[in-house]
Formats: structure tokens, C-alpha cells, sequence
């Protein structure tokens, strides 16, 4: 499991809450080649990347997989689509705990039943409630 997964969730609460958070550089590179080796797994145009952390958050046929492939790499999300709210326990800084595992919590409840769409409806969620 990747810590890198639980950054994209962090990162989406800063933004939230204008919390200044921090992460190593590692971290920064680790969630750059995640996110682009699941663009490119996925053949996902360019264009259409820049949106998923956007208030324009593009369709299920224009990401497919992305957002869970992002998730299902990092560790976050298991192959059936659930979240793994222990890893986010872990992986959060706990001052974030109390914002972050609520909106984890609204931002799982899906009806999908297939992985990817779970994955994509979740993280269009955190987008709408991020960028909005």
C-alpha cells in the first residue's frame, strides 16, 4: 500500500479547509507517477486529468477507471471499491481526523456496485465538496 493515495485525500481537505499541509517530496513524485501511470493504463486524454481536480469535473466516460485506479494503487481503496478507513486513519494526520474521516464516510456512501464507479463517484464528491 501506498501512502500516496491517502495524500490525494489530504491534499483534497487542505484545499477544504485552507489547512497549509505539507508533504515530502517523495510524496509529491510518488503521486505523480501514480497519477500518470493510471492516465495512461486508462488512456485518458490530458485535457481530462486537469479536470478531475476541478469544479468541472469530467464525465465517467471521459476518466473510465482513473479515480480508482488513483485510489485502488495508493492503498485507499480496496478491489472491491470499499475505503479502507484504517489505512486513511494511519495515513492522515490526525489533526485532520476529525474534518477528513466524516467526508471520507458521506463521500464512500454510493449505490455503485462495480469498483470503478464507485471510485469515480466518490471522487467526484470530494471534488464537489473541494472546488465548489
Amino acid at each position: 500500500m501506498y501512502p500516496v493515495q491517502a495524500v490525494l485525500v489530504v491534499l483534497a481537505f487542505s484545499v477544504f479547509t485552507n489547512a497549509e499541509i505539507i508533504f515530502s517530496d517523495a510524496d509529491e513524485t510518488l503521486l505523480k507517477t501514480i497519477k500518470s501511470n493510471c492516465a495512461a493504463a486508462e488512456k485518458i486524454d490530458p485535457s481530462f486529468i486537469s479536470k478531475v481536480e476541478s469544479a468541472d469535473f469530467p464525465t465517467y466516460d471521459e476518466v473510465k477507471c482513473y479515480p480508482y485506479c488513483v485510489y485502488s494503487t495508493f492503498g485507499i481503496m480496496t478491489k472491491t471499491g470499499d475505503f479502507d478507513m484504517d489505512f486513511l486513519k494511519a495515513h492522515i494526520p490526525a489533526d485532520q481526523h476529525q474534518l477528513a474521516i466524516p467526508i471520507v464516510k458521506e463521500c464512500s456512501k454510493t449505490k455503485a456496485t462495480e469498483s470503478c464507479q464507485r471510485g469515480y463517484e466518490s471522487y467526484k464528491c470530494y471534488s464537489s465538496l473541494v472546488f465548489a
